[in-house]
């Protein structure tokens, strides 16, 4: 300040000299600080004996903040230790693939994607096009340096720098993991954040809360690698379904809510039409899909063997580390895709394909946003209506139950609309279970009531 207020009453002469001791002052000044913020981080990630840089940090904020004890879970009304309530959520996010309950079908679909896998893994004449610079590069620059890092404490901009530093060691690995279809064991361990949902009653729970896996960035490099062939590969060819809309390159909640609101006002402004709007509820969607039925789909889809063996190797032993209320706990898994990968979604949404592609010959509108699945009906009828509508609904639960999925209708929403001043309503029904219909339902964060208005 006092620099500034010299050159403001400075005479012309003088007012050169002044401005050059401030110039210098100001840059003694900046390097001062940035000589601090250096020291500082060096001694930050020199002291490092039992915890990394990262676990240091999430010590200090932990202290800063308010504290949130993890409360223990119920079994029943007996209340269990930190180390069976850290269990518990790992078996309630994570569940095994029992294979000694599966069906004739299941078991036939799980041989076929054994199968598949075995020869994959013993064939030696499979080609591979090698990871290139460009694009490595690609997915390090969209990469997040703020996201929370994996069990190894690497964050994005650590790993740029790697790949900047030895970039022919970086591209030997992913190259080397491509071409033997190997995806090293040590990016396969999640480290699983345990985060309470808002607004619940009753936190002892397991559905109180929400796991968030963090994985290894080196390990996600790969995947987003490997991701990035696939997306392109089967949208040149068209061979994901254009009703699903999540997780698709230019595809966004918008367009999916434009569309259905579309059928929806086509089919009330037909003369005395019906429409029915049920928003399907999966439960536990992305932490049960079947990894023998993703398998078989990417085999029917005719996804590159390069690929696809990787993903295969990709889909083996697993692991989860899940902290507590003070306890830790490791499980292995054998089946759902883990929320945090990068490679989880599209993974979702080759599994679904099948029931989207199976719904097309009905005379119901089907459309699928990642796990939230809409099914539209119109007819001049109730009856017409229930002829059209709960057959459809019956087709999606058989095809869950043989792919290891289940519907909950106690969660399914539905709303009729009309324009009739008493209509006949019809009953919905998925199953043995009646759906009762309400007065409104939100899809994509939009409600639509039965009175045709749509609000956010």
């Amino acid at each position: 300040m006092i620099l500034r207020r010299r050159i403001k009453f400075a005479n012309e002469r003088r007012k050169p000299y002044v401005i050059q001791d401030f110039v210098e002052a100001k840059e003694k000044y900046v390097n001062n600080i940035m000589t601090a913020i250096t020291t500082s981080w060096k001694e930050l990630c020199t002291k490092q004996e039992k915890e990394t840089v990262w676990q240091s940090m999430y010590r200090i904020i932990k202290k800063c903040s308010a504290s949130n004890q993890d409360k223990l879970l119920k079994s029943g009304d007996e209340i269990l230790n930190a180390n069976d309530s850290a269990m518990l959520l790992a078996k309630s996010f994570y569940p095994d693939d029992d294979k000694n309950i599966d069906t004739e079908e299941q078991t036939r679909i799980r041989d076929k994607a054994d199968k598949i896998t075995k020869e994959l893994r013993k064939s030696t004449t499979i080609s591979h096009r090698s990871f290139t610079e460009i694009e490595i590069e690609a997915v390090l620059d969209k990469m997040d340096p703020k996201k929370a890092p994996g069990e190894d404490g690497t964050t994005s901009d650590i790993c740029y720098q790697s790949y900047k530093t030895m970039p022919s060691t970086l591209m030997a690995i992913y190259n080397k993991s491509l071409e033997i279809g190997y995806f090293p064991k040590i990016w396969k361990n999640a480290i699983i954040k345990i985060i309470p949902k808002p607004n619940r009653e009753d936190y002892t729970v397991p559905k109180a809360y929400r796991p968030i896996g963090l994985l290894p960035i080196f390990g996600k490099i790969l995947e987003k690698l490997f991701v990035t062939r696939l997306l392109w590969q089967l949208g040149k060819e068209g061979k994901l379904n254009s009703r699903q809309y999540g997780f698709m390159p230019q595809r966004s909640t918008e367009d999916a809510l434009y569309d259905a609101i579309s059928f929806i006002k086509q089919g009330i402004k037909e003369k005395k039409k019906i429409v029915v709007v049920v928003s399907l509820d999966i439960e536990g969607a992305f932490d049960n899909a079947w990894w023998p039925q993703i398998i078989n789909e990417m085999h029917r889809k005719q996804v590159s063997q390069d690929i696809l063996r990787l993903i295969t190797s990709y889909l083996s032993s697993r692991n989860i580390t899940l902290k507590y209320a003070g306890a830790v706990v490791t499980k292995s898994t054998t089946k759902g895709c883990i929320q945090g990968s990068t490679c989880g979604p599209i993974l979702w949404n080759i599994l679904l394909d099948p029931l989207l592609e199976s719904t097309s010959h009905l005379k119901v509108h089907v459309q699928a946003f990642a796990d939230d699945i809409l099914v539209i009906a119109k007819g001049h009828s109730a009856k017409a209506i229930e002829e059209e509508l709960n057959p459809a609904l019956d087709h999606i639960v058989s095809w869950g139950k043989t792919h290891k999925l289940k519907f909950a209708p106690q969660k399914t929403q539905a709303v009729i609309i009309t324009k009739k001043l008493s209509p006949e309503l019809p009953q919905i029904k998925m199953g043995n279970v009646y759906v009762q219909p309400s007065a409104s339902v939100k899809i994509l964060g939009v409600t639509i009531d039965k009175n045709r208005k749509y609000r956010l």
